[in-house]
């Protein structure tokens, strides 16, 4: 059951709730999973330009190209260049230079492609079609800054750690990559001594019983990500419906903002490493750059004793506004909910907001799941994220906070936070 938080607060009820959850069940029903550029993907991108158009007076579609495969593929490339490097220096000799170039090519690209989530490797890929969908709502004045809803409806693979060893999941990704990070040094040290001392030098050979036994780690990396696709419905398509809540509601007249305009931007590819987001922000640039922008951004609303404003993004490489997740903060316990604040870890990945933030937009991003994945039972990429396993709080405290923050930026002048 859903309790109610000072409902005099907000004009969101249990009622939206219910219609938020049941639009994003039967759109999974409707279009299955929605690996960008699947079938699924575009039957979905239709479905939810035509909803947007019945609420938004403007509602545009952006079409990119990016390449879905590139983003992920780290994790087969770590696997595969850390055997070529351990039967390199086996056999030695050029087999050193060949274990040393190959374990920094794959780091290098890892830290490009996932890191800092940079199009490292993409040209190498397959190419894929995305498309955004925008939607804007104007105020009952004059424009004097412009809010953006974000959230993305593309769902992503199902990890196999998350989905069968979750509670010793972050433990497993911090060994495998301590593993693989003593490996580059051990093979950096066999090319470097062979390049000062050729021929002379002797392996200890504890070094490569050491590499080899780190394959109990290594070779199940390359089976992370699995062929199965996620239905993605608290990660990510509930906060979509949230969004289509919002425009519905700031779309009457009675309920206008008074000098805010706002976009709600619905993202493809966030899950091949926010491609969508990027895209809109390249496009918009000047526009979003020109005059005063503030960016919210929703992502993996699952449960309401986990409300989350993130400080920090791409793995906690940009920094968000610490002032509007304050903000967020104090709306959420006016309304009787709890909220903390957290950059967001070293590996954790990103949301859209990164996007946003490095252009010098001021973003937050709230997120609502358990990021310790102590339960064993986090729905987050894997198959068991449907509707069943998102809590209806989570929804209603979502819809109540953005209703708030929506108010807080419309009694602001035109400075930036």
């Amino acid at each position: 059951m859903i309790e109610n938080h000072n409902p005099q607060e907000s004009s969101f009820s249990n009622e939206d709730v219910k219609q938020a959850l049941s639009w994003t069940e039967k759109l999974v029903l409707e279009t299955g999973t929605r690996l960008t550029g699947t079938a699924g993907c575009k039957k979905a991108s239709k479905i939810i330009y035509k909803k947007l158009k019945e609420i938004c007076p403007v509602v545009n579609q952006q079409d990119f190209i990016h390449h879905r495969e590139a983003f992920l593929s780290f994790f087969k490339l770590m696997t595969i260049s850390y055997i070529i490097a351990l039967l390199g220096l086996w056999f030695g000799g050029i087999g050193n230079y060949i274990a040393a170039f190959g374990m920094v090519f794959v780091s290098i690209a890892t830290f490009f492609e996932f890191v800092f989530y940079r199009e490292f490797l993409d040209f190498l890929f397959k190419k894929t079609e995305g498309r955004n969908i925008i939607g804007r709502v104007d105020p009952a004045g004059e424009v004097n800054q412009t809010l953006i809803f974000s959230a993305h409806y593309d769902s992503p693979y199902v990890f196999h750690y998350l989905q069968n060893i979750q509670k010793n999941y972050i433990l497993i990704v911090i060994i495998t990559l301590t593993v693989y990070f003593l490996g580059l040094i051990i093979s950096l040290s066999a090319m470097l001594f062979q390049i000062l001392a050729p021929g002379s030098f002797t392996y200890e050979v504890s070094w490569l019983i050491g590499m080899s036994v780190g394959l109990i780690f290594i070779l199940p990396y390359y089976f992370f990500i699995t062929d199965e696709v996620s239905p993605g419905a608290g990660d990510n398509l509930i906060a979509v419906s949230i969004l289509l809540q919002l425009a519905g509601y700031f779309k009457k007249p009675e309920n206008a903002l008074q000098n805010t305009e706002l976009v709600f931007l619905i993202t493809d590819a966030e899950e091949s490493g926010l491609r969508g987001a990027r895209a809109f922000v390249r496009e918009q640039h000047d526009q979003l750059t020109a005059t005063p922008h503030y960016n919210y951004n929703m992502d993996s609303i699952f449960s309401v004793n986990h409300l989350t404003f993130l400080t920090s993004d791409i793995n906690n490489t940009v920094n968000l506004s610490n002032n509007l997740a304050e903000k967020g903060i104090q709306i959420a316990k006016t309304l009787g909910y709890t909220a903390e604040k957290m950059k967001i870890p070293f590996g954790g990945g990103a949301t859209d907001s990164g996007e946003f933030a490095k252009v010098g937009i001021p973003s937050t991003s709230l997120i609502a799941m358990d990021t310790t994945f102590k339960s064993g039972s986090n729905p987050y990429h894997t198959r068991d994220d449907n509707t069943e396993n998102i809590d209806p709080e989570a929804v209603l405290a979502c819809l109540q906070i953005a209703h708030g923050f929506a108010c807080h930026i419309d009694s602001l002048n035109s400075n930036k936070l």
